[in-house]
């Protein structure tokens, strides 16, 4: 029987659904104790909500050294940063992992992305919202966005992932074997699990660092759940055997083509056809190598470039939320709301008026200083 994770509460079934519940009071009580060492009424009244759960990254991938410490040491093992580039065509960034951590980084929206591991090319082409950068201690990586990028990175200590992995299947495993190479991942469940970690901390609740304490298990358990279901690819990379060929991908000439033309008639219908016939090939052969080239198909790179330029306008613009549809060959509002919640995970309306607010904040600092 797998051991319960920390703070996982008993399953209960209930008209066909499964969910978490505390058998009671004193069980959540007792559980908050033994993990922070506070009752409930002493850790909501520490003045913990003045101290951020996830710190904000002046450098990529790096977790500040100086100001607001994201989680205190009842909670050791596990801390959280966020990186956000609002620059439209990204930029190039670089990073040396710290020496005995392993970061997981989660993608809030999707983006394009050269990844350089120790002089190793591992990944280039689209990176979805979901995915999941993980790497080792002293790797050194080097990134060029080819559009803005924001992403939840979560650092733990190797002992951390040994008692996670341990609690959960009851053996010690290596944890060295699991991050031997830099691993490029997508999750929809650890992506569900970072957005409700953000969600939390941005709560003005005194039980924010514990909830973030808990989902960091929780993503730690998933994540090392998805690569402990591949062994077999790491003894490879770790004895360096050769990986085969991957498939065919498109030409860079032609991918260049390709994107200049969805991003010049996201206004227009893009079928299939239409971008093939733009490239200079047949409809499945385009299919194909687009999907070797980006992870995505045709119709979901559009999907893509249009929630992205719904941001721009969205957060550029007075447009309406209806126009802004119809400006990028949406024919229903409602049919525009569901794909960019489903891509960004908020609603148009909701997204503008926490990026307003927050563009609003950041021009009163600027003028104070």
């Amino acid at each position: 029987m797998r051991t319960p994770l920390p703070f996982e509460p008993e399953l209960s079934e209930g008209r066909g659904t499964t969910h978490a519940a505390w058998s009671a009071p004193y069980d959540f009580a007792r559980a908050l104790r033994h993990h922070t060492d506070v009752t409930p009424r002493a850790f909501e009244s520490s003045g913990t909500t003045d101290t951020p759960c996830i710190a904000d990254e002046t450098a990529w991938r790096i977790l500040p050294r100086s100001g607001p410490t994201p989680v205190r040491s009842a909670h050791a093992g596990v801390r959280f940063s966020r990186w956000r580039d609002a620059h439209e065509y990204g930029g190039e960034y670089q990073c040396q992992a710290e020496a005995g951590i392993y970061t997981l980084g989660i993608a809030l929206q999707p983006t394009d992305a050269v990844l350089v591991v120790d002089g190793r090319r591992v990944h280039e082409s689209a990176l979805r919202v979901g995915s999941i950068l993980a790497s080792g201690p002293g790797q050194h990586w080097h990134a060029e966005f080819r559009r803005r990028s924001d992403f939840l990175h979560v650092h733990y200590d190797p002992e951390f992932l040994s008692d996670c992995i341990e609690r959960s299947t009851g053996r010690r495993l290596d944890i060295g074997e699991l991050f031997v190479s830099p691993v490029v991942l997508v999750d929809n469940i650890t992506l569900d699990l970072a957005r409700s970690l953000i969600a939390s901390a941005e709560s003005s609740t005194g039980f924010a660092e514990v909830t973030a304490h808990a989902l960091g298990t929780a993503i730690a358990a998933r994540v090392l759940e998805l690569l402990h279901e591949t062994p077999r690819l790491s003894r490879m990379l770790a004895q360096g055997a050769r990986q085969p060929a991957g498939p065919a991908t498109l030409a860079p000439w032609r991918m260049r083509k390709v994107l200049a033309f969805i991003d010049a008639n996201l206004g227009r219908p893009l079928s299939l056809q239409t971008i093939a016939d733009a490239s200079g090939l047949s409809k499945m052969h385009f299919a194909a190598l687009f999907r070797a080239s980006t992870g995505l198909s045709p119709s979901e790179f559009v999907a893509q470039r249009r929630i992205e330029r719904a941001q721009d306008l969205l957060r550029t613009t007075p447009m309406q939320v209806v126009d802004v549809a119809f400006s990028l060959g949406f024919q229903t509002q409602a049919h525009f709301s569901t794909v960019f919640k489903r891509l960004i995970g908020e609603a148009p309306s909701e997204w503008r008026r926490r990026h307003a607010a927050g563009d609003a904040l950041h021009e009163a600092s600027l003028t104070q200083a």
